[in-house]
């Protein structure tokens, strides 16, 4: 599916879903080569340092607990939207 959406530049995941956890899409996602070049950052509730140093370590780019701040959200965001285009513009 997101393969029709060629723009797409983040994923924002709960680890709580229905159906497919965040954990459970984000692992199928780097193996999808269509989209595991997209930056993924967790938005959640779960507060398991663990689980957040390990998603990290596994690629995700950013964490941002719930309840969450609106701007510190997307301060947040747009670091790594921006991190994006620097990181275009070097290559």
């Amino acid at each position: 599916m997101l393969g029709k959406y060629p723009t797409i530049k983040l994923i924002l995941l709960d680890i709580e879903m229905p159906i497919m956890d965040g954990i459970e899409f984000f692992f199928k996602s780097k193996d999808a080569k269509i989209i595991n070049h997209i930056p993924v950052i967790m938005v959640t509730a779960v507060t398991n340092k663990k689980k957040v140093v390990e998603m990290i370590k596994k690629g995700v780019v950013a964490y941002i607990l719930k309840p969450y701040n609106e701007n510190e959200f997307l301060r947040i965001v747009r670091n790594v939207l921006n991190s994006l285009k620097k990181n275009k513009r070097m290559l």
